[in-house]
Order: structure tokens, then C-alpha cells, then sequence
């Protein structure tokens, strides 16, 4: 994690700790599975699921024991019961009491840490506390406003953040950050590394065992509320028109999501085809005297079906993911969401986000080509 880490910029954080919620995902198989939705969502402390349990709801309160992945969706998410591999929680709250005997990753805008993760921690979060009682035998990523850390953490803490408070024993600190402070608790077994552009806060009672290493930041025009501003509004606008497109034609798009997967190879490779070719073809319309009309005609089609497209790729998204992680479930409004989140967090990681948006984006306008093309066939 560490080289990774490194090559990541300002931003990058935040995008790798969506990717690791996405890759992280376990694939549906032969495996017994447990899915519910609901406004209201529990799981007895005194029941047991055996296998993967899958959950989607406005309030969900696990205290049973779950013998499997969990992926959770909801407003509020509380976890009480033992998880015995992975678990994901998607969130307005998330609040994580128990041991998860794997990997534990978080999206939320508020987000509390007391059990026991096995593996590594990895957060995206307005505000994250791990408490003391907290045990991360792994490392912790955490991309957000305010992180506190008063568990123990045997690999290193890494990210970006406004501000991190350091006080329990940690094994290194590896972070771009406002303000950083080790308090009177703090104990750090290596390094203390940071990107900053204020001093570091440090508790005469706090112990480094190795070096305290601090890097100024030297673009000046690199702020993280900015660029956090600027992301999320972008985001919402994008996320906001996708709905709405969904809302307005909802038949369509669900019937588009269903041809989508349907040898997406090839609707890729339709859709790089007009991407690329069709600005050539009207390019050379638009220079000649008697096909600049039907130059001027495609290529304002041509823009129209790229917007459409780029709305369209959220409900894509958003459709494969459904497919791999719930297939029993019925495609609605809310993959169209998380679609478009996922899939616009991942155009900023460099290189890999770009080829996965790239592909999706195409899938998209090949679906829209293709069917355009067949409609116009018929008349």
C-alpha cells in the first residue's frame, strides 16, 4: 500500500478509497446469500446468517453474527454482531462496534470505529473517530475533513485530510493534512511523514521512535476545501441531471441498462467508433459548400448524444454493479446513484480511473448508437 499511496495526488485519496470499495466487492456465486431492503433493517443478535448478507434500507442495525461478505446501504448504519470477512458500508452515519474479521471499508458522512478490524481500515468521511477500544491490525486510508485516532493501528495511517489527531499507538503516519497533532497518548513505532503548510502539534508526552519528516506544499493553488468544493458540485450536477434523465425516461434508460449487458464488448467498440470517427466524418462536411448544413445538423446530434451519454453512463454503472453484487434485486433509482458516485470518483485516479470511465462512457454510447441507428433503419 505504501508505493501506492505514494503515487497518488491531492486528490487521490479519495478516489482510491472508492476503487478499493469497488474492486473489493465479492463477486455473486454459487455461495448462500441473504438480501433485504427496507425502510427499517436488523439482524437479532441472537440470529446468525449463514453466508453473504447483502442490505439496503434506511436504517439498518446489525447485531447478529454474519458468516459471510456484508455490503450495507443506508441513511444510518449500525454494527454490533461479528462480521466474518469483508464488510462495506455505504452511509449518511456508520457506526462499526464489532470485530470484522477481514477488510473494513466505509463511505460516510459520519463515521465511528470500536471493534476490531483484522485487516486494513479504509475511509471516506466528513468526520471519522476511532476509538480506543478500536484494534486495526492493518493499515488505515482515510480521505475527509477530521480523523481521530485514539485505537491502536499496527500498519500506518495514510490520506488526506483537513485535520488528524494522532492519540493512541500507531505504526507510522504517512499523510497530507491542515493540522496535524500527536497528543499526549500518541506513540508512533516508525516515520511520522506530512505534507503541510502549518507545524506540526505535538504533545510533549507523545514518542516518535523514528524520524519526523514534514514536506511543504509548493503549488499554491492546490487547496483541498477548494478542490473539495469544486468536486462535490460537480458531482451533484452530474448526479442531479442522471436522475432526472432516469425520472423523464425511466422505461428507456431501464431497457438501455438491460442491452448494455449484452455483449458489452462489442457495445464499446460501436461506441469508440462513433466517438472517434464521427467528428472526422463531420469535420470534412463542415468545410465543404454542400454539406456544411448536414455538418452543422450532425454535429450538434453528435454533442447531444455525448451529454446523453455521460447522464447515461450512471444507469450503466450503476447496472453492472447491481448485476455482480444483487442480481435478485430490481434495478431502480438508487443504483442509478450509486452508479454515477462510483463511476465519477474513479475519473480521477490516474490512468486506471480514466480506462474504466473511458470504457463505460463508450458502453453508453453505443447503446444510445446502436439503438438510434435501429430506430432510423425502421422508418
Amino acid at each position: 500500500m505504501k508505493k501506492i499511496i505514494k503515487n497518488l495526488n491531492i486528490q487521490a485519496p479519495l478516489i482510491f478509497a472508492f476503487i478499493a470499495v469497488l474492486a473489493s466487492w465479492p463477486l455473486i456465486s454459487e455461495a448462500s446469500m441473504v438480501v433485504r431492503t427496507g425502510d427499517f433493517i436488523s439482524v437479532a443478535s441472537e440470529d446468525a446468517v449463514e453466508g453473504d448478507f447483502y442490505a439496503l434500507g434506511q436504517k439498518v442495525v446489525l447485531s447478529g453474527l454474519i458468516k459471510g461478505d456484508s455490503i450495507l446501504f443506508g441513511g444510518e448504519i449500525t454494527v454490533n454482531g461479528e462480521i466474518e470477512e469483508d464488510l462495506i458500508v455505504v452511509s449518511g452515519t456508520a457506526q462499526v462496534h464489532a470485530k470484522v474479521d477481514d477488510d473494513l471499508r466505509i463511505i460516510a458522512g459520519d463515521t465511528v470505529v470500536a471493534g476490531e478490524v483484522i485487516g486494513d481500515l479504509v475511509i471516506v468521511s466528513g468526520t471519522a473517530h476511532i476509538l480506543s477500544t478500536a484494534k486495526i491490525n492493518g493499515d488505515v486510508l482515510y480521505y475527509g475533513n477530521s480523523l481521530i485516532v485514539e485505537g491502536e493501528i499496527n500498519g500506518s495511517v495514510f490520506g488526506a485530510m483537513e485535520k488528524l489527531r494522532v492519540d493512541g499507538p500507531v505504526g507510522a503516519v504517512d499523510v497530507k493534512v491542515g493540522e496535524l497533532t500527536l497528543g499526549d497518548k500518541a506513540k508512533v513505532s516508525n516515520n511520522v511523514r506530512y505534507v503541510s503548510s502549518s507545524v506540526l502539534n505535538r504533545s510533549m508526552r507523545a514518542t516518535v521512535a523514528g524520524e519526523v519528516i514534514k514536506n511543504d506544499i509548493t503549488t499554491s493553488s492546490t487547496d483541498t476545501k477548494a478542490d473539495g468544493r469544486v468536486l462535490m458540485v460537480s458531482l451533484l450536477v452530474l448526479l442531479f441531471a442522471s436522475l432526472v434523465l432516469y425520472l423523464v425516461a425511466r422505461t428507456k434508460i431501464e431497457l438501455g441498462v438491460v442491452i448494455s449487458q449484452e455483449k458489452p464488448f462489442m457495445k464499446a467498440l460501436w461506441g469508440m467508433g462513433v466517438v472517434i470517427f464521427a467528428p472526422i466524418a463531420i469535420a470534412f462536411l463542415l468545410v465543404s459548400l454542400l454539406g456544411s448544413l448536414i455538418g452543422i445538423t450532425l454535429l450538434l446530434g453528435y454533442i447531444l448524444l455525448i451529454t446523453i451519454s455521460i447522464l447515461f453512463a450512471s444507469a450503466v454503472a450503476g447496472g453492472f454493479l447491481q448485476k455482480f453484487i444483487m442480481p435478485n434485486m430490481t434495478f431502480s433509482v438508487v443504483w442509478v446513484f450509486i452508479g454515477g458516485v462510483i463511476l465519477h470518483m474513479v475519473l480521477l485516479v490516474p490512468y486506471i480511473g480514466s480506462l474504466i470511465y473511458l470504457t463505460v462512457l463508450f458502453i453508453a454510447v453505443g447503446v444510445l448508437a446502436q439503438s438510434l441507428y435501429l430506430f432510423l433503419r425502421r422508418q
